[in-house]
């Protein structure tokens, strides 16, 4: 039985990340459609189902393969956005952020340090912020 699945599946794409996270976005709709009833939480995971298996059994590798490729581009930046953002979430209460009004880099002051002369890493401009 093991040989014939993977005779069957030689020669197409498989499984990767953007199928992974279409068929959790459509477990989570299946989910979501067990206290919400609504006709999108009804046909949207069959829909998401329908290019998942698509996918996996698609043939044509190439055309799989950049998918994937534009969607970990896509993937990566919200990741660096999330964690910047939570980061910065977190050193909120001990400093502040300020932009470098020649390059836009942003420079952290501690807090609480009265009116200082912030000297940018990235471009050497010189500004005065309060802490």
């Amino acid at each position: 039985m093991k040989e014939k699945l993977i005779r069957f599946m030689y020669g197409r794409y498989g499984m990767d990340q953007l199928s992974r996270t279409l068929a959790a976005v459509a477990m989570v709709c299946v989910i979501l459609s067990v206290f919400i009833r609504s006709q999108l939480l009804y046909w949207g995971p069959v829909l998401l189902l329908a290019i998942v298996y698509f996918r996996v059994f698609s043939k044509d590798i190439n055309r799989r393969y950049q998918e994937n490729a534009r969607y970990m581009v896509i993937h990566e930046k919200a990741l660096f956005r999330w964690n910047d953002f939570r980061q910065m979430a977190a050193c909120r209460k001990t400093h502040r952020i300020y932009s470098c009004p020649g390059c836009g880099q942003k420079v952290r002051i501690p807090r609480g340090k009265g009116t200082v002369q912030i000297h940018c890493p990235n471009c050497g401009a010189s500004f005065r912020q309060k802490s």
